[in-house]
């Protein structure tokens, strides 16, 4: 007897439209095919990343003998209401779907507050980890007994390397928090 597999069909396709780069391939696909190629032509991206797309396109799109991709009839009726689902948005669901995206990145914080803001904290970071990596080797090269005196313009060079870094982040974080308020603003505005 072969049991049957429950495949959830709704996690399926959402998963294949999560991305605009898979959305994209799916309206490339529909106006013309597409050989390798040209697809990572059109998306300028490294070829590991348009094959991980492709391969959760799977059954959506298909390659022929040629190697060409085509939509499949899935992929049509996939793509089919994509598109109905964005014609049929009124203008009153518009705020709601702003309302959606703001908590779906966290704490009513734009991609934009989380891509500047939080990038800073992440350079800092990094400096923090470089600064401490340095001074953990000097102090192993310390108990060896190595002379810590011919690498003075190394620790010269990291400590200008550390204070203009610092100096940056600091000076970024205030406007790059200021810009992306004001983004945000205008775009619960509109």
């Amino acid at each position: 007897m072969v049991k049957k597999i429950s495949i959830p069909s709704e996690d399926v396709i959402l998963n294949a439209l999560n991305h605009e780069i898979r959305r994209e391939v799916l309206r490339l696909l529909e106006k013309s095919e597409m050989t390798y190629t040209d697809l990572l032509d059109h998306f300028a991206i490294s070829s590991g990343k348009l094959n991980y797309h492709l391969k959760l396109l799977s059954g959506f799109i298909d390659k022929d003998d040629e190697g060409v991709y085509i939509l499949t009839e899935l992929g049509k009726r996939v793509l089919s209401f994509l598109n109905d689902f964005n014609r049929i948005l009124s203008q009153d669901e518009r705020p709601l779907l702003k309302k959606a995206y703001l908590s779906q990145v966290g704490e009513n914080k734009s991609f934009l507050h989380i891509r500047y803001v939080g990038g800073i904290f992440i350079k800092i970071i990094l400096l923090v980890a470089i600064v401490l990596y340095i001074i953990v080797f000097s102090v192993m090269f310390a108990i060896e007994g190595v002379d810590l005196s011919r690498l003075w313009p190394f620790y010269l060079m990291l400590i200008v390397f550390a204070a203009v870094g610092f100096t940056w982040a600091i000076k970024l974080y205030g406007p790059a928090k200021r810009f992306t308020k004001k983004i945000d603003k205008l775009i619960e505005e509109s």
